[in-house]
This record gives C-alpha cells, sequence and structure tokens, in this order.
C-alpha cells in the first residue's frame, strides 16, 4: 500500500491509498488473452508505411499560421485516410483537463458523423 499527498496548495489533500490489483485469469481468459495477442502479432507483420518528405512547408509555417503540429498531422490523417475509403474515419483528440479541479484527460470525437 502507498500513501500520498498532495501538494501546491495551502491545504493538504490527502489521496486514498494505491493498491495493487491481483488478476484471476481463468483458463479460458488466458487463452483468449492469448488469441488476441497472436492476432494483434498478426495484423502488426501486415502493417507497412510509406514516408515522403515535403519540402517548402515545415515547422516555421505552422508556427507563423499559429497551426499546433498534432492539429496539423491530425488533419492530414484524416484527408489521407477519406482520399483512401472515401469517408471520414472515427477519430478522436484527448483533452486535458488537468489545470480544473479533478480534471484528466478526455476524449473529444473531433471528426466523426455521430
Amino acid at each position: 500500500t502507498i500513501r500520498a499527498e498532495l501538494q501546491g496548495s495551502d491545504n493538504m489533500t490527502n489521496v486514498p491509498s494505491i493498491e495493487k490489483l491481483e488478476w484471476k485469469l481463468t483458463p479460458d481468459l488466458k487463452k483468449a488473452i492469448q488469441i488476441a495477442g497472436d492476432e494483434l502479432m498478426r495484423k502488426y507483420r501486415q502493417l507497412s508505411m510509406l514516408f515522403a518528405e515535403v519540402r517548402g512547408f515545415g515547422k516555421a509555417d505552422l508556427v507563423r499560421y499559429k497551426v499546433r503540429f498534432d492539429s496539423f498531422f491530425q488533419l492530414a490523417i484524416q484527408l489521407a485516410y477519406f482520399r483512401l475509403h472515401g469517408k471520414t474515419g472515427i477519430t478522436h483528440e484527448g483533452c486535458a483537463t488537468t489545470q480544473f479541479k479533478y480534471g484528466r484527460t478526455e476524449t473529444i470525437r473531433s471528426a466523426s458523423i455521430e
């Protein structure tokens, strides 16, 4: 058991104890995990990537236009997917709310029809 305290204000906030989870896996569940791992490796081995260098446009341009790199890259991936499949893929963008009390990372569905 680990005990921790948050610091940063006049008030000290106690954090609940952290306890290690002990998983009890049945033989069927272990087999299902193995099958899922095997399937993941099969798909991984089929993965191929092609890289292209784009000249005349780069980080300085993104800074000048006040566009964040991750936003630009997300849009590039969405555009490539659309051109390949003729429809938008289900995508999301992380949003950190940690600056707020009890904040955490949330998900924004940025390009989904739903």
